[in-house]
Order: C-alpha cells, then structure tokens, then sequence
C-alpha cells in the first residue's frame, strides 16, 4: 500500500503536481499491481491486486494519451514511463508536437526584431533557419539523453536565455502548467472563503487578492516577515 500511500499525498497535496506526475504514480502502481495479480492459487491479495488493477485501467485509457506530452517535457521523466513497444510513437507524437513549436518561436524572432532593411530581413531569415536545424539536434540531445533528478522549472529557467530551447521551453511552459488534479484550485476557493468572511465581506476585488497572494508567499517562504 506505500505507493497508493504516497500517491495520495501527492496527487492530494499542495504540491501543484503535473500530468508527467500523474503518469509516474500511475506507472508504479499498475507495475505494482500486476506483479501481485499472478499468485497461484490466487490469494485474497492477488485478487484485491487485480480488482483494484483494473480499475485504475479504467483511468489509464484517458490518461495514457493525454500525459504523454507533460511526461516527456519533464526532465526528471522524459521517456522512463514509457513501453519499448511504444517508443517509436511516442517519440513522433512529441516531436511532431515540437515542430510546431519551432515555427511558433522563430516567428517570434521575426516579430520581436523589426526589419530595417531587405539586408537586415535575409539575414534574419537565415538566423531563423539556422536556429531550426539547431533545435533538432537539442531535441535529438534531449530525448537520448537520461532523464535528470531535477527540478523541471529550474532545468528550463537555466536555458530560457538559449535561443536554441526556444521551443522546448515554449512546451515545457504551455504543458507543465497543466494540473493533475482540482485540489489547488479548491484550496484556492477555500482559502478564499477564510479571507473574505462575515466579519469581512467588503473587501475589494483587489486587496482580497493582495491577502490571498500574501499568504501563497508567506507559506512558500518567497517572503519573510520580520517583527519591529
């Protein structure tokens, strides 16, 4: 019962866990489940396994699919949840999803510059084709190599700078940003009722979310309070 244990807190927590997230616990526990399923004759364990197998198999349908992208953009996961029987898909569904992401920020590039001169335009448009062929061979990197024990958000914020992360970064921000869970949000609605009570429900639009905002800062240490 460890990993449906942890599962809980994490996937209950407050810890703004992602679908890549989801897809590991998942992983784990239906690996843990199938290894318990096979016991002959068949014990009240193996048959406890197998009901609970398949009703996580249920889930597994829709979640398969839908994480596939969040796992692999997640340098801690990238392909490690992953089948080898499934590997060859899985590594063209992501990297046609990153072709379209190349496109996406070497527009941005042009916008971003204004073009002074026809000189100036060719060379940015060679600037661009350039930065496609060297956003393959990062993908290529990335995808061979194994997946690091770190934290997602600073992997990227070191190589937000790198032109050449452009679109992975791009991903990394439109896909990680997506919750596993409503438990945030919910803690964000209760907080919410705790804040703008009886005793003070005529608080503005703008200082309950100064007061909310607060104590997000306060619990996550972003800010320190210092007595006179």
């Amino acid at each position: 019962m460890e990993p449906i244990h942890e599962a809980t807190k994490l996937l209950s927590g407050s810890s703004y866990p992602t679908q890549g997230d989801l897809r590991i616990a998942f992983t784990i526990i239906m690996e843990m489940l199938e290894s318990k399923m096979d016991e002959s004759p068949p014990t009240t364990q193996s048959l406890v396994a197998s009901a609970m197998n398949c009703k996580l198999s249920d889930y597994w349908i829709h979640l398969n699919e839908s994480s596939t992208i969040s796992a692999i953009i997640d340098p801690s996961s990238k392909l490690d949840t992953f089948n080898e029987s499934d590997m060859s898909n899985v590594r063209k569904t992501f990297e046609d999803k990153y072709k379209n992401y190349i496109t996406t920020s070497s527009t941005a590039v042009l916008i971003e510059e204004e073009e002074s001169s026809s000189r100036s335009y060719f060379r940015k448009k060679l600037k661009v084709s350039r930065n496609a062929n060297n956003t393959t061979d990062i993908l290529n990197n990335y995808l061979n190599s194994p997946a690091d024990d770190v934290d997602a958000l600073l992997w990227y914020k070191a190589r937000e700078a790198d032109p050449k992360y452009n679109a992975l970064t791009l991903m990394a921000k439109d896909y990680l940003s997506i919750q596993a869970t409503s438990v945030p949000s919910e803690q964000a609605f209760s907080i919410a009722k705790n804040t703008i009570n009886p005793a003070r429900n005529k608080l503005n639009p703008e200082k309950a979310s100064a007061c909310i905002c607060l104590k997000s800062w306060i619990d996550n240490e972003l800010i320190t309070l210092h007595d006179n």
